[in-house]
């Protein structure tokens, strides 16, 4: 992972894409200017820590656990499509609560039953048919595979892999 804390540091092939002003903007304290329209796709977590410093209307944000667009083919699509979106950042982060799933296994089934008013049964299977299509195993490879792919789907866009540090609040580049 590469911090990048200067717009001299920004790759080329994200200079001049709205990639480079979503860096400027949350790492280099870019004044944000007004946007009519997004210019980007955002896919991060639903971790209430990440909270990126963009301009209102620059980015379609789409939010699930671990940062997973696994399930979003018709929102990336509309984004690049109706919405006008020119780039693609998928943005993971440090600590992330769907990395070892097993090991939260009976919170979750505990607090499905005490706090949700599921069945035992219910609950375990809940955990069981959902968690594996949930785990992400490991936040970088998970981020970085996850964009590798949205660059074979859309090889005319923009896309880059980045991990936001819940330690710092700061964007880290993967390559």
């Amino acid at each position: 992972m590469t911090l990048i804390d200067k717009p001299e540091k920004i790759p080329n092939e994200f200079v001049d894409t709205p990639i480079q002003k979503l860096i400027e903007y949350h790492n280099c304290g870019l004044e944000h200017k007004n946007y009519d329209k997004p210019q980007l796709v955002i896919g991060t977590c639903m971790d209430y820590r990440i909270h990126l410093r963009i301009p209102d209307r620059f980015a379609f944000i789409i939010r699930n656990g671990g940062a997973s667009l696994v399930h979003n083919d018709f929102q990336l699509a509309f984004a690049l499509t109706v919405g006008g979106c020119q780039a693609i950042a998928v943005i993971g982060h440090t600590d992330c609560g769907m990395v070892n799933l097993a090991s939260k296994q009976d919170l979750f089934i505990d607090g499905m039953i005490n706090k949700l008013n599921f069945s035992q049964s219910d609950a375990n299977n809940l955990f069981r048919t959902k968690s594996p299509e949930n785990e992400i195993y490991s936040e970088i490879e998970f981020t970085k595979k996850q964009a590798q792919q949205l660059k074979e789907k859309y090889p005319n866009i923009p896309v880059i892999a980045m991990i936001y540090e819940v330690k710092d609040n700061l964007l880290y580049h993967i390559q």
